[in-house]
């Protein structure tokens, strides 16, 4: 964590134990079509 202390240049008494990143991605993928229609059960169960 002293490469983060040193990027936020904070004094040698406080040290940092968490980062939590946050934001928007640069891009965003397209996402993969995952319906199956045999997924689907109407008023019956099947294995």
């Amino acid at each position: 964590m002293k490469p983060l202390a040193l990027h936020f240049g904070l004094p040698g008494s406080i040290v940092p134990f968490s980062l939590v990143p946050f934001g928007l991605p640069a891009e965003i993928p397209e996402q993969p079509d995952r319906f199956k229609a045999e997924r689907i059960h109407v008023d019956r169960w099947q294995r």
